[in-house]
C-alpha cells in the first residue's frame, strides 16, 4: 500500500470479498450482511440450507447440523423458532468484528505463549478448534480463537484406519 497515492488508500479502507469484509485501517474482519433473507412464515430444509450456503465462513463460526428432514419438509416448530430468530439477528452479525492480529499484547511483555488444539468426533459430526493463549509479565492473559472447523459426518458410515 506504500506505493499507492494517499487518495487511493483513503478510497479502499474497507475491502470486501467472498462475503467477508476487511477494514484495512482497524485490521478487522467482519461478515458481509448485505444478503437479503426472505422473512416468511414457513420454511423447508431446502430453503434454509440454500440461505445458509450463501454465507462464506472460512473460519467455521457458522455450521449446519443434521436433523433427519427431507428436502421439502417444513421445519418443525423448534427449528422454525430458531431459524426465525436467526433471520432477525442476521443483520447484527455485521457488527461482529474479528481482529486479524492474534497477538495484541506487546511481544516483549509476553512471558508464555501456548497453542491449544481441541477436537471431537462422533458418528454424526466432527470438529476442531485452535486457540492461542498469551500471558504477560503481570499475569494478565488473552485467548484468541485462530480457527474452528466442523463437518457433518457422511451419511454412509466411514471406517477409520487403526
Amino acid at each position: 500500500m506504500n506505493e499507492l497515492p494517499s487518495e487511493k488508500i483513503e478510497e479502499h479502507k474497507q475491502v470486501t470479498t467472498l462475503g467477508m469484509s476487511w477494514n484495512c485501517e482497524k485490521d478487522e474482519l467482519s461478515y458481509n450482511t448485505l444478503m437479503e433473507i426472505d422473512g416468511k412464515k414457513e420454511y423447508t430444509k431446502r430453503e434454509v440450507l440454500s440461505t445458509a450456503s450463501r454465507i462464506y465462513d472460512p473460519l467455521g463460526y457458522l455450521t449446519p447440523f443434521i436433523r433427519g428432514l427431507h428436502w421439502e419438509d417444513l421445519l418443525p416448530d423448534d427449528l422454525k423458532t430458531t431459524w426465525t430468530s436467526w433471520i432477525t439477528e442476521w443483520k447484527e452479525i455485521g457488527n461482529v468484528r474479528i481482529p486479524r492480529c492474534l497477538i495484541e499484547i506487546p511481544t516483549k511483555n509476553i512471558i508464555r505463549l501456548e497453542l491449544h488444539g481441541f477436537s471431537d468426533a462422533s458418528e454424526r459430526a466432527y470438529g476442531g478448534a485452535v486457540y492461542i493463549k498469551m500471558i504477560d509479565a503481570e499475569g494478565k492473559g488473552a485467548i484468541k480463537l485462530i480457527v474452528a472447523k466442523s463437518k457433518i459426518a457422511p451419511l454412509k458410515s466411514v471406517t477409520l484406519p487403526q
